[in-house]
């Protein structure tokens, strides 16, 4: 079997770490996969690790179908009309139909929502086609969907779908469709579970450090925690702004708590980091799926998260500290987890870890997408 994927970027972002574990399953069963991206320059690292399980590769400068929800009514309009959408992708539209007959795919499968030339060319074609729904564009990014939301589901019931949440697949109402299917993206390999017991005195924050990801609220909610744990630190890994972050380093010497809050940076052991910390927090306003409460949970690592999106369905199967109502909630968990005695943490910690394996692990993923485009 052949398969055509359409990429709306190489950045080693958590969509393409999932496509990636895909791709690697899919070829050890004898699936060849072919890729299409829109990059002037590939991602170094993401051709080092896609090389070796890829047939071959092709760039199409395509663009996405979306814009930002501040754009004035007239744009809106513009954008949302059939002519201004014909003109504006037709040469990218071209461009991956002549790649298509070059390939001869038996399946397109478009790896986010935001493209839509493999859509285009594969009713022009008549070649079936997924559409892999990794994010919902509007909660979690405040992206507008072009030519609209009405238009994209209509468009989506002509497909096959998976989506990777059962929120994702709710809100493109699909969820009573026969052409489409939940895969949770697979995060790690069943064998690279561990578990690291006694932990070290740390929460960790771990994603990028931006706005949407709550790290205001982390670090106000960890000045009040640790007036009565002042042998406690929080980790926070990942690449920011200098803007931001020095807004956060302001808000930790505001709350006199800036000695015992570590600003990592991008970091490459972030497994050794889960495997030690007494908590991953995960406080992201809206995930799409939310990577890193599934990896943390194969790290042996309890779960601290926001209740909602991603992180509310991935808690709500393997277990861990979901919080609702802001800072003194968040306040509580910390509290609970910090206090728990040993057994009950290696109890619980362990718990989430199995059936983090049995949900979300590459092998898994890839068994159900491999049955799912069989069909």
């Amino acid at each position: 079997m052949k398969v055509l994927y359409l990429l709306n970027s190489t950045k080693m972002g958590g969509a393409n770490i999932s496509f990636i574990n895909l791709v690697k399953e899919l070829s050890d069963k004898g699936v060849k996969s072919y890729i299409i991206y829109p990059d002037e320059k590939i991602d170094k690292v993401f051709k080092r690790k896609i090389s070796p399980y890829c047939e071959k590769m092709y760039s199409v400068p395509m663009k996405s179908h979306y814009h930002d929800s501040q754009q004035n009514k007239i744009k809106k309009y513009i954008k949302g009309t059939r002519i201004y959408e014909n003109l504006r992708f037709y040469p990218e539209n071209k461009e991956v139909e002549k790649i298509v007959k070059l390939v001869n795919p038996d399946i397109i499968h478009t790896n986010v929502g935001v493209i839509q030339a493999g859509y285009k060319v594969s009713k022009k074609l008549n070649i079936p086609h997924i559409w892999h729904l990794r994010e919902y564009q509007t909660k979690d990014f405040g992206w507008e969907i072009e030519p609209s939301k009405k238009a994209f589901i209509k468009r989506l019931n002509t497909c096959y779908t998976i989506a990777i949440t059962e929120g994702i697949q709710q809100y493109f109402q699909l969820n009573n469709s026969p052409k489409s299917k939940v895969i949770y993206n697979g995060c790690f390999s069943e064998k690279d579970t561990n578990f690291s017991f006694p932990k070290e005195k740390y929460f960790l924050c771990c994603s990028r450090v931006s706005p949407e990801k709550g790290h205001e609220e982390v670090i106000k909610a960890f000045a009040e925690f640790h007036k009565t744990h002042l042998d406690y630190k929080l980790l926070i890994a990942g690449f920011g702004t200098n803007e931001y972050l020095k807004k956060l380093k302001k808000i930790a010497k505001t709350k006199n708590c800036a000695d015992s809050i570590k600003f990592l940076g991008f970091r490459n052991d972030v497994r050794s980091l889960m495997d030690h910390a007494m908590a991953l927090i995960v406080a992201s306003k809206f995930e799409g799926f939310g990577r890193m409460t599934a990896e943390a949970a194969f790290r042996g690592c309890m779960v601290i998260g926001h209740n909602t999106g991603g992180t509310k369905e991935i808690l709500s199967k393997i277990g861990g500290y979901s919080y609702d109502n802001g800072i003194a909630d968040l306040i509580d968990k910390m509290n609970k987890v910090a206090e728990l005695d040993e057994s009950k943490y290696v109890c619980q910690a362990k718990m989430a870890q199995e059936k983090a394996v049995n949900i979300f692990s590459n092998e898994q993923s890839a068994k159900k997408y491999l049955n799912f485009i069989s069909k």
